[in-house]
């Protein structure tokens, strides 16, 4: 990889960075205290578009249920979406639950010490794959979260969308470049915390930033065009119809949603793609409640309509159907958006 002719040189640079890390780091985070690979993945995973603040709840309760990779793989899937139900972009949660099997299966229940190989497992890129090697395995490996790049991107003034493949591989070339051969673990929990903690989305620290002095888009005033944002494009507006079915003892009728797409795996109110027995007996005459809830590519318009006559009795010993009890609920995965309407709606 080429190197890139930078305004410091590497040495003075992450020796600098670890200096300010050793006084301003942070060091007690759940997921700092007693580290392993497993909870570096874990944590690694869960902080992805995700601050620390809200991780950290669920990190405590999803290591009490799942304290290993063979408590994970063995668990349901039902049960690791209900520990993930609020964090969002469930892709993830459903991700590191196939992950967990595939490393018992195939590596003895042990994250890889290798680079490729842990790309190998779903949801693990390269950057992820850097963390859980340099922060769980105490190699030396470069990682490139959303932290890093911001430091990067105004430390070196670079431009353009990271998205963009041949804007990445700069990044990566930098990020490469920089990284020190010892003390890899502290470096790159420094670069995440000078992104968190100084080097901000909004409002950046310059005058409490070790590396302002060499930091380009400080001086040329381009700190708030950077890290360069992708071109916006209106988002599309989807509408999506509910339904709320009760039965006599107030339970809610909840169907499973398919493996991939919007919600996957996930337990949710019936559309009528779900409900084909009693298509042409829906009666769109009362709405019970609406909802807006946004996706990485769209919006979703959600509205929950009452059904208007109650469910056959058959369909209660279908697999992938369930009477849900808001009083004392099932741990299941339930997508926030529905969660709070069953919460806010259910029979007092």
């Amino acid at each position: 990889m080429m190197k890139q002719n930078l305004p410091v040189d590497a040495e003075t640079f992450h020796s600098t960075i670890l200096q300010w890390f050793e006084i301003n780091g942070r060091k007690n985070l759940p997921w700092q205290l007693n580290t392993n690979s497993y909870t570096v993945w874990i944590s690694e995973v869960m902080l992805q578009q995700t601050q620390v603040e809200t991780v950290i709840p669920y990190f405590l309760r999803f290591m009490q249920h799942f304290p290993d990779v063979e408590s994970l793989a063995q668990a349901e899937l039902d049960s690791v979406l209900h520990f993930w139900s609020g964090l969002g972009y469930y892709a993830r949660g459903r991700n590191i639950h196939q992950a967990a099997k595939k490393i018992v299966s195939e590596f003895q229940g042990k994250l890889p010490k290798d680079l490729e190989q842990l790309q190998t497992l779903p949801g693990i890129g390269r950057s992820t794959a850097g963390a859980i090697l340099s922060l769980g395995h105490g190699q030396t490996a470069s990682i490139l979260d959303g932290n890093v790049k911001r430091v990067l991107a105004r430390c070196f003034n670079i431009e353009g969308y990271v998205g963009e493949s041949k804007i990445l591989k700069k990044f990566w070339s930098i990020a490469v470049q920089l990284t020190p051969n010892e003390s890899c673990q502290q470096y790159n929990q420094a670069m995440m915390d000078m992104g968190s903690l100084v080097c901000r989305r909004t409002k950046p620290l310059c005058d409490a930033c070790p590396v302002s002095d060499y930091c380009q888009a400080l001086k040329l005033n381009t700190i708030g065009l950077l890290p360069t944002k992708k071109a916006k494009k209106n988002k599309l507006v989807k509408a999506h119809s509910f339904y709320w079915i009760e039965d006599e003892q107030h339970r809610v009728f909840l169907v499973k949603r398919p493996p991939v797409g919007i919600w996957g795996g996930m337990w949710c109110l019936p559309t009528k793609d779900d409900l084909p027995f009693t298509k042409n007996r829906i009666i769109e005459n009362q709405i019970k409640s609406t909802f807006k809830q946004e996706f990485t590519h769209f919006s979703m318009q959600g509205t929950i309509y009452n059904l208007s006559e109650p469910m056959p009795a058959f369909i209660m010993d279908a697999g992938e159907y369930t009477w849900y009890d808001p009083v004392n609920p099932q741990p299941l995965g339930l997508p926030t958006p529905i969660a709070n309407n069953i919460k806010v709606n259910r029979h007092e």
